[in-house]
């Protein structure tokens, strides 16, 4: 095997590590429970009303970035990835303000939503922005 090849390889694997650290490191941090409806995560056993998330990169829906949505006192409500289209469905959250932070390796989004009792869906539209990075040390 060539050294380009050996490097690629490394680099995908390397990629790879990347990308699961950085979906699941919310669900480390603190558990959220699980939900079985159409791939959602949530709270099963609240039947609330339903927020659609449509996360934006470049101008196109953007498929499996990781969307978590926190309470206002800071803890987890739910999480999940997004569909192919682009889009983060719950019926998992009650009445409240809510905040939802989208993100991928590169890039991230963060909104806010106030939800009240209703019948009718919520949406919310994040647009993916390149993630600040740290300055370089100085000598």
């Amino acid at each position: 095997m060539t050294i380009p090849n050996l490097l690629r390889k490394a680099l995908t694997a390397i990629f790879a590590l990347l990308v699961f650290v950085s979906v699941s490191n919310v669900a480390l941090a603190a558990p959220i429970p699980q939900q079985s409806k159409g791939g959602m995560r949530g709270m099963s056993s609240v039947d609330g009303q339903t927020l659609r998330v449509t996360v934006i990169l470049n101008g196109k829906p953007w498929a499996k970035a990781s969307v978590v949505i926190t309470k206002a006192d800071g803890s987890p409500a739910v999480s999940g990835m997004t569909s192919a289209n682009g889009t983060f469905t719950t019926t998992s959250l009650v009445a409240g303000t809510f905040t939802v932070t989208a993100s991928t390796v590169h890039y991230t989004a963060t909104g806010n939503v106030t939800l009240v009792k209703s019948n009718e869906m919520a949406f919310l539209k994040l647009t993916l922005a390149k993630k600040p990075t740290a300055p370089a040390p100085t000598k």
